[in-house]
């Protein structure tokens, strides 16, 4: 993890190096967007469903929700700086075989939180539309939480870690000004189609004294 950290911030810094000049008066984006479907509320832990015999229920479902800040020095090319989060917390509940004067019940916690340095490639751009192939590498960080009420289990349970994330998607945005517009995006990511919206941040020029 610490390599693809140094990694990330080696190749931002000479990206920041070869085109600083250009960024100063290059266009700046910020978007802002939700994404579907949660891949943590979909994928569910085989031992929660295995241990409960009525179900598991989503009790609290936050994101993905994805974040850009975006430079363009040409037409052609963005950078963008990507940060992406979601959360769901699952609630495992029904009566165990080998316990059956025990109601026993499970909570699951799972949160996410990726940060990527990116590319997209506009092979689309006119004042209207944009579209772009785009395509990120960087960190993930994860945080998960088990608690069981259930004596054969053990409880609780935490686990925090890392590791590389990725994404490779494509996508489409209309403007319906110069300094705004909406978007959609999917591929391979936290969520397999985001929606948003897109607003450009105007650098502030400096009067020469």
């Amino acid at each position: 993890m610490k390599k693809i950290t140094f990694v990330v911030i080696i190749f931002l810094f000479m990206t920041f190096q070869s085109y600083g000049q250009q960024l100063q008066g290059s266009n700046i984006w910020i978007s802002l967007g939700y994404g579907f479907p949660n891949w943590s509320s979909v994928a569910v832990s085989p031992g929660l469903s295995g241990n409960y015999d009525y179900g598991i229920s989503v009790n609290t479902s936050f994101g993905p929700v994805h974040g850009k800040l975006e430079f363009r020095p040409n037409d052609m090319l963005s950078i963008l700086i990507s940060a992406n989060y979601n959360y769901v917390s699952l609630y495992g509940y029904g009566g165990v075989g080998n316990n059956p004067n025990v109601a026993p019940y499970s909570i699951e916690n799972r949160g996410s939180l990726s940060v990527l340095c990116r590319l997209n490639f506009n092979f689309i751009n006119t004042e209207k539309e944009d579209a772009y192939f785009g395509a990120g590498m960087g960190g993930k960080f994860y945080k998960y939480y088990y608690y069981t009420n259930d004596p054969q289990l053990f409880s609780p349970y935490y686990n925090n870690n890392s590791g590389a994330g990725f994404e490779l998607t494509a996508g489409y945005r209309h403007f319906y000004s110069a300094n705004f517009g909406i978007y959609v995006e999917g591929g391979i990511a936290q969520s397999l189609v985001q929606v948003g919206f897109i607003f450009k941040v105007i650098p502030r020029k400096l009067d020469a004294k």
